[in-house]
């Protein structure tokens, strides 16, 4: 054999077993680092987009208007189960607006939005810090909240949808008294009840 096919067989057999160990990908290679996008599962940063983290008040602000919004659209459905009349087709359609608006709810409360402070007499928020600490059971309510709206907007008969206004009124209800500050008014006291107004400068 001579050298020059002894070589050739050499390299031949060398591309082989390369080939072998690492065959080619037909994917396209990874971008840099540098160019390569957040993993879905990348800790927050202070960039653009992560307004959880770099803005929470705004992020409460805008919970507020939603639910604000929710409770404008379920007046009718209320006034409704309480005896008053109105056109059923406004109706599905408010509980239609109200199921998706309940679908974001849960997306709208990163733990950064945990601001509650027990003694503020003005906290950031009203959210209390169980619902973090109980965050699979909020979605759930959300979630099944939004299934009973779903419900109502679907259903043609009058009974039904008085029942299912009352249904989502204390779906929404029970998920507010597990996790949202209640106002409670200071009760009058004995002083109080003793105050000489005829004095009073």
């Amino acid at each position: 054999m001579s050298l020059r096919t002894a070589s050739l067989s050499i390299a031949l057999t060398v591309l082989l077993a390369a080939c072998a160990r690492a065959p080619e990908s037909s994917q396209p290679a990874a971008p840099a680092a540098s160019q390569a996008p957040a993993a879905a599962g990348a800790a927050p940063t202070s960039g653009p987009g992560w307004t959880g983290l770099t803005s929470p008040t705004d992020v409460i602000a805008a919970r507020d208007a939603l639910m604000k919004e929710i409770e404008q659209l379920m007046i009718p459905l209320d006034s409704y189960t309480a005896g008053d009349k109105f056109n059923p087709d406004v109706l599905r359609a408010n509980a239609a607006g109200v199921a998706r608006l309940l679908k974001i709810v849960p997306h709208l409360f990163p733990p950064t939005t945990n601001l509650y402070e027990k003694d503020s007499k003005t906290p950031a928020t009203l959210a209390l810090p169980r619902l973090w600490q109980n965050f699979d059971a909020f979605t759930i309510m959300a979630q099944n909240a939004q299934k009973v709206a779903d419900q109502a907007a679907s259903t043609q008969d009058p009974v039904t949808l008085k029942q299912k206004a009352l249904d989502i009124r204390a779906a929404c209800a029970a998920c507010h008294d597990a996790f949202l500050l209640t106002y409670k008014p200071e009760a009058a006291s004995q002083k109080d009840a003793s105050f000489d107004f005829g004095n009073f400068k």
